[in-house]
């Protein structure tokens, strides 16, 4: 008897598969047949990304919905397994003219309005005219409401109309998180947002009170956290450190951290907190001086000293993760309060916020 072939397995072990493998992994099989291709869609298609100047998206994006609307597999299987978005606008050389520049919007309006299954949105609009973005939040005002969009991530001091207009088309009780480039997007996300439990933005420590500066630039103000009185995850990045507070964080690393960890432990439903680590307070080798160097077992020699600090400021946090590179030093209190400590380079890609902490 012939043993059964890969692609006669129940769907139900195709599924399965696919949540283990990358797209690079899935090349082959996705092109096999059709019905290998509608398997596997959800894991293939999870993410869809669109990056290039205004002219490669305009044709991109016109690529797109045009299959959509021609093509069933792409209708049927590929358009309803999307879950995350990118849209990335490049330079370009010359800017738009009137006519021109209209069309952009109008794709990008079009594609949020076909995929209704959408979990995560992250834009980057930076080179849009004033008369592109204007035209974008006209379109996205008659957008239909996603029943399970998470998180939207804008980078490059976002669009606060077009922000307060994503976020009113979604359902209060599934958007959990928003993710910014910068903090100028903090005073409309908590308007219409007041119930937020997820956050990233850029932060300066050591935290200050009472310190106010432009909001162009990255704050070290606290109130720009404990006024979403809701959050339940912080991600704080990228974290600035004041330059004249190095040699200081050196000598006590705990100055780094002893305002912010006072100010959200007000916070009754925080539960996890992620930072930057700042590799700006490492220094030179010294033999025989713990937490000199530039490799790991100095940044493990700050980060242990930072989580006992964290977890005994602030009872009720469950975790805390510390960014380096492209690892995470974790670190999670257990039911028996011992502290579990973790280094982590296999992240998963689509948990919220964006691989950091789960």
């Amino acid at each position: 008897m012939s043993s059964p072939s890969f692609s006669s397995l129940p769907r139900e072990v195709h599924l399965e598969i696919g949540k283990f493998l990358r797209p690079s992994e899935m090349a082959g099989i996705i092109v096999a047949s059709k019905s290998m291709r509608e398997g596997y869609a959800a894991s293939f298609f999870h993410d869809m990304s669109f990056r290039g100047t205004q002219g490669d998206l305009v044709g991109e994006l016109a690529v797109f919905i045009v299959a959509n609307k021609t093509k069933a597999t792409a209708r049927d299987v590929v358009v309803p397994a999307i879950k995350y978005i990118t849209i990335e606008i490049e330079p370009d050389v010359p800017s738009p003219v009137l006519e021109i520049g209209l069309i952009l919007p109008r794709l990008i309006s079009s594609c949020f309005r076909v995929m209704r299954n959408l979990q995560g949105i992250q834009l980057d609009l930076w080179w849009l005219k004033d008369f592109q973005r204007d035209e974008l939040c006209d379109m996205c005002a008659g957008l239909p409401v996603w029943n399970s969009l998470r998180s939207i991530n804008m980078e490059n001091e976002a669009d606060t109309e077009l922000l307060a207009i994503l976020v009113s088309k979604t359902r209060p009780e599934s958007l959990s998180g928003l993710q910014f480039g910068a903090q100028t997007e903090l005073q409309v996300a908590r308007q219409c947002s007041p119930f937020l439990r997820r956050l990233v933005v850029p932060f300066k420590l050591p935290a200050s009170t009472d310190v106010v500066g432009h909001s162009r630039f990255v704050s070290n103000r606290t109130s720009l956290l404990t006024q979403f009185g809701r959050l339940e995850w912080l991600v704080l990045t990228p974290t600035h450190v004041k330059p004249l507070s190095i040699d200081m964080i050196r000598e006590d690393p705990k100055v780094f951290l002893n305002v912010l960890v006072k100010e959200l432990s007000k916070l009754p439903y925080i539960k996890r907190l992620g930072l930057t680590f700042p590799s700006l307070v490492l220094a030179e080798h010294q033999p025989g001086v713990p937490g000199t160097g530039e490799g790991l077992p100095a940044v493990e020699h700050y980060v242990r000293q930072w989580n006992e600090q964290i977890f005994a400021g602030i009872p009720a946090l469950q975790q805390v993760a510390f960014i380096h590179g492209d690892i995470v030093l974790r670190a999670a209190r257990e039911a028996d309060a011992t502290i579990r400590f973790s280094i982590e380079s296999d992240l998963d890609r689509h948990s919220f916020p964006f691989g950091t902490l789960y």
